[in-house]
């Protein structure tokens, strides 16, 4: 038997160089630097620099929000647990998103918290 033929179900393009990207429940979440003019932005991908994270939904594709992030994330650093995601920056923070604390970013090695 041949296996059944997928079916593309949406596609969009997006102005990031997605670095992390993760699906939780019916969201698909993507972070990473800004694309840039012309994909300029690959020629800086060795330098911590100012990005986006985004929510899609998972069924149609559309865009369900945008955050800002002072750096962008590291190479997969996002997961989800307990409805709130959890994302690394280059930068050397952890930032939480959901619940009603958060966002909070936790310096790694630092001991520190900054709202």
């Amino acid at each position: 038997r041949r296996a059944p033929k997928s079916q593309l179900k949406w596609q969009t393009s997006v102005p990031l160089l997605v670095r992390a990207m993760l699906i939780a429940d019916q969201t698909l979440f993507i972070a990473g630097p800004h694309e840039g003019t012309d994909n300029h932005g690959l020629m800086h991908l060795a330098e911590p620099q100012p990005g986006a994270l985004w929510a899609i939904s998972a069924a149609d594709g559309t865009v369900q929000s945008k955050h800002d992030l002072a750096v962008d994330p590291v190479l997969d650093g996002m997961a989800a647990a307990g409805e709130r995601l959890y994302l690394v920056t280059r930068g050397g923070d952890v930032c939480c998103f959901g619940g009603d604390e958060c966002p909070v970013r936790i310096g790694i090695g630092r001991g520190r918290t900054v709202p």
